[in-house]
């Protein structure tokens, strides 16, 4: 992750935003290793096509579980972890929905890409050879000239 993405900023004084993100990333790759994203700079279409065969696994597999952390307070601490749990398992089942759709949206963006990627990379092997077909007739069209001109 870089160290210019921020997801909020903190005013207080002597707190760093940078340093709150970075143990936030470091919880969640704890939690989830697999869950993270990292973006790569992709350069040309082999690169593109690597970064896009990266993202189908983490695209498939958005969900999130239920964590319930003990309080430990001094009175009704029990009583409290039990009633969290049935509003951490709704809040999970409602965001677990939406992951869902959301990784539909996702494959469906991915494949378009990729199949861009196609287009592109055909209409580039293309141009390519246009180009040199082209540099080949300037070249037999100066020698023609030369000749000519020899005359």
């Amino acid at each position: 992750m870089t160290t210019e993405q921020r997801w909020f900023s903190v005013g207080a004084p002597g707190y760093d935003a940078a340093d709150i993100q970075a143990r936030v990333v470091r919880r969640m790759h704890e939690r989830t290793p697999g869950g993270l994203v990292e973006r790569q700079p992709a350069t040309g279409f082999a690169a593109v096509r690597e970064a896009l065969a990266a993202l189908e696994d983490p695209l498939e597999d958005l969900a999130v579980q239920v964590s319930v952390r003990d309080e430990r307070l001094p009175i009704g601490n029990s009583l409290w972890n039990r009633m969290k749990v049935p509003f951490h398992q709704l809040s999970a089942l409602y965001v677990n929905d939406l992951a869902g759709r959301q990784t539909v949206i996702n494959v469906g963006l991915a494949d378009v890409l990729d199949e861009l990627i196609d287009r592109l990379e055909t209409t580039a092997q293309e141009r390519d050879r246009e180009i040199e077909a082209l540099k080949s007739e300037i070249a037999r069209l100066s020698e023609l000239v030369a000749q000519l001109s020899a005359r």
